[in-house]
């Protein structure tokens, strides 16, 4: 467990067996909408793992879901400090921080998300949006 809590930031290691667990538990609750269950599990599954990016970024949905901006802010923002090209996350705060009225971050996270975008469908998308938002 020590290990995983020093690894550095986008390290690929395997997850703690208990972190691996309690994630596969949350993002089923998720699944099923039990969005009290899956904050639960997610938050059992750092204990286990606190530098795996895939829980924070489950977490962040779930804030999301719940209608938490910052914390899901907070959950997406942790996510990318451990996994920088996280497209996910990147898209996911984009949003967040328009919804939060938050301008100039929006379209900087709009900006980084044109980069890191897997695919061009989805880069014409971002730039559509991007437009959008002069």
């Amino acid at each position: 467990m020590v290990a995983q809590a020093v690894r550095p930031p986008g390290d690929t290691l395997k997850l703690d067996k208990g972190a691996a667990q309690e994630l596969a538990a949350g993002v089923s609750a998720l699944n099923a909408g039990d969005l009290e269950a899956a904050q639960q599990r997610l938050e059992m599954a750092l204990g286990f793992d606190p530098a795996a990016h895939q829980i924070h970024f489950q977490l962040g949905v779930v804030h999301g879901k719940r209608g938490r901006v910052f914390e899901a802010i907070a959950s997406f923002e942790r996510a990318l400090s451990l996994a920088p090209r996280l497209f996910a996350a990147v898209r996911s705060l984009a949003m967040l921080y328009q919804k939060a009225g938050f301008a100039n971050k929006a379209k900087e996270m709009w900006e980084r998300s044109l980069i890191l975008a897997p695919d061009e469908p989805t880069r014409e998308s971002i730039r559509e949006h991007l437009r959008r938002l002069g």
